[in-house]
């Protein structure tokens, strides 16, 4: 089975579900005013409908065609919704109080992680959120070839997340099934941290 089918079958299993209440958690947290989130990898755009619900001025983008399309159908060309087509080593960061990765970040390559999560701080306001998901060393999809991720460790967030209160944080390292139903070894780390 090749990734784009994959992909396919995920977004099937996905798209009815609801966004993450890590999410709303994040909004709460939210008390810059600002109202200019980025949804980092919106798949088949649950998050960012819920963002635009909360009257957030929406950047979402992901590297899937079928995400993309998803996203935009489920928003329904919100006026608030900029959507692209890209890549997190290609997408332009707006100024923003809220930024969402949610289980997108393991896709970024680790060459590039350093310039990524630079950019990430850099366009978060003082104040500003960020809510999302990173992929641990322990984790089954990092000896797949077909995959390209950047794992982290505990030591790499603590110097990732200086100049940040983490409101939030848990490690998973355990068997689990996926969204389409493999089994695999889970190891991530998800955090909640508002820039200081």
């Amino acid at each position: 089975m090749n990734q784009q089918t994959k992909w396919n079958q995920y977004y099937q299993k996905v798209s009815p579900m609801p966004h993450r209440k890590l999410v709303e958690k994040a909004v709460k947290l939210d008390k810059t005013g600002h109202r200019v989130a980025v949804d980092c990898g919106c798949g088949s755009g649950a998050e960012t409908a819920y963002l635009l619900a909360q009257q957030y001025e929406v950047h979402a983008f992901d590297l899937n065609e079928d995400a993309v399309t998803l996203t935009h159908q489920r928003c329904k060309s919100h006026p608030k919704l900029n959507l692209t087509l890209d890549s997190f080593s290609e997408f332009e960061f707006p100024i923003s109080s809220l930024i969402t990765a949610n289980n997108s970040l393991f896709f970024c390559e680790a060459k590039e992680l350093d310039a990524v999560w630079s950019r990430i701080r850099s366009s978060l306001i003082r104040g500003g959120v960020f809510c999302g998901d990173f992929i641990g060393h322990n984790d089954t999809w990092n000896q797949d070839p077909s995959r390209t991720l950047a794992p982290v460790d505990k030591v790499m967030l603590d110097d990732m997340f200086k100049g940040f209160e983490i409101v939030f944080s848990k490690e998973r390292d355990e068997l689990g099934k996926t969204a389409i139903g493999n089994e695999k070894h889970w190891h991530t780390f998800t955090l909640i941290a508002i820039k200081r």
